[in-house]
């Protein structure tokens, strides 16, 4: 960022605050550096460690908001919520049997509830036909992560049930094998959620976002997806908070 930059956003996505003390002018670039260092550091065991599986929606996602925004005022900002509407979905595990052996399987994120049953069908890199459910490859990590997909026939997001294979199973998967792939999961309206933003006057009207989610997956502590990337954010925005512009 420079001169050109008017306005640096820095947004948390998805408590009460106060105000830290204020250095003294000579003090300044020590204190900054000393307090931007501990909060950065805190915020990734607060949202690991302390408060853990933090899903869109709920309470531990709440908490974590909160703690973005006193992490925040820590460094010299005034953050603020923005508030939306939310639809949440409670994934439970999904069952996963072929050909008569249970394997491990992960949530897909809005897939709806159903028993589906039948030969495994190859449809494209990747992805398996079970049925009118789905099988997808796992886009990152060991096991069977689970995530949002979308599927060509799917409809909004993944209508059908859908459930995520480790890289490994995805691997060893044939078509022709027999499966039963059994998905639940509780859509749960009239539900809020909120990012965390804080803004940096610059000397134009452009803006730069910089933004960093801070819930985690199903059952997922989220250090590295993405306690991690909320500590990077803090630590641009205790940058330019030191300066005092974008």
């Amino acid at each position: 960022a420079g001169d050109h930059v008017g306005r640096l956003e820095l947004v948390g996505h998805g408590s009460s605050i106060g105000r830290g003390e204020r250095p003294a002018p000579g003090d300044a670039r020590r204190f900054w550096k000393t307090r931007a260092m501990a909060t950065t550091s805190r915020i990734l065991h607060t949202l690991a460690e302390e408060i853990g599986v933090r899903q869109c929606g709920t309470e531990a996602a709440a908490r974590a908001a909160a703690a973005i925004a006193d992490a925040f005022v820590e460094v010299g900002l005034e953050p603020r919520f923005q508030e939306f509407p939310l639809l949440r979905y409670d994934a439970e595990e999904p069952e996963l049997w072929v050909d008569g052996e249970r394997w491990r399987a992960g949530p897909c994120m809005y897939a709806h509830s159903g028993v589906c049953e039948g030969p495994v069908e190859a449809l494209s890199d990747g992805i398996w036909g079970v049925g009118e459910g789905r099988l997808v490859r796992s886009l990152f990590g060991r096991g069977p992560i689970p995530f949002t997909v979308r599927l060509g026939a799917a409809g909004h997001i993944a209508t059908p049930p859908t459930a995520f294979l480790s890289r490994a199973d995805s691997e060893q998967i044939r078509p022709g094998q027999h499966a039963r792939l059994v998905v639940s999961g509780t859509f749960v309206e009239g539900q809020r959620d909120r990012n965390v933003i804080a803004r940096i006057r610059g000397a134009s009207d452009e803006r730069v976002v910089v933004g960093a989610h801070y819930d985690a997956v199903w059952h997922g502590p989220g250090a590295i997806d993405n306690a991690s990337g909320v500590e990077g954010l803090l630590r641009i925005a205790a940058h330019f908070a030191e300066s005092g512009r974008a």
